[in-house]
């Protein structure tokens, strides 16, 4: 539904924009996978950034949130979570 554009981030869960986030950039980054668009995964970083303060409340994983990364729309030098890479790795197949 993201990928259409038929959802706004504001109707999805932190916890979930946070684990997309990770997901794809793991995709991207690591195993040269392109789950959603560029320009999506542009919004997604911009949205997440703009909302820092509630994400860095709710999310676990707060390492994973660099305002820098996220302000230039990357996740290239994350320090991924054990739990990220199994879930991309069961999305890759």
């Amino acid at each position: 539904m993201l990928q259409s554009g038929e959802l706004s981030f504001d109707e999805c869960p932190v916890i979930y924009l946070h684990n997309l986030y990770l997901v794809t950039s793991y995709l991207y980054y690591e195993m040269n996978i392109s789950m959603i668009s560029d320009s999506l995964y542009d919004k997604l970083c911009g949205y997440i950034h703009d909302h820092l303060e509630e994400f860095m409340v709710m999310c676990w994983h707060k390492q994973t949130l660099d305002a820098e990364l996220l302000r230039a729309g990357t996740g290239s030098s994350l320090d991924y979570p054990q739990a990220i890479i199994e879930i991309a790795g069961r999305l890759q197949g």
